[in-house]
């Protein structure tokens, strides 16, 4: 079981789709964390989620410019991607 994860559009200069498939039922956590993995922003800690596909608007304004991870994760499973933030 695997997670499907992506951004769109990347790069991005102000807000960004956050798309992601859930493969089974639980509690997941997305986060963003800079490129020496300091967490920058948490989209959510521990929501329930049912298994399917989903979509978060997100506005990176608050982030600096550079490259970040975004990461999915749910118990064992985890699934990372990278998001680059221009301005």
């Amino acid at each position: 079981n695997n997670f499907s994860m992506r951004s769109f559009p990347n790069p991005t200069s102000g807000s960004t789709s956050l798309n992601y498939t859930i493969p089974e039922p639980g509690m997941y956590s997305l986060k963003i964390t800079n490129s020496i993995g300091i967490e920058s922003a948490r989209i959510f800690t521990n929501q329930l989620h049912a298994p399917g596909h989903y979509s978060i608007n997100y506005n990176t304004g608050i982030l600096v410019p550079g490259v970040y991870y975004l990461t999915i994760e749910s118990g064992n499973l985890t699934e990372t991607r990278n998001i680059v933030i221009v301005k």
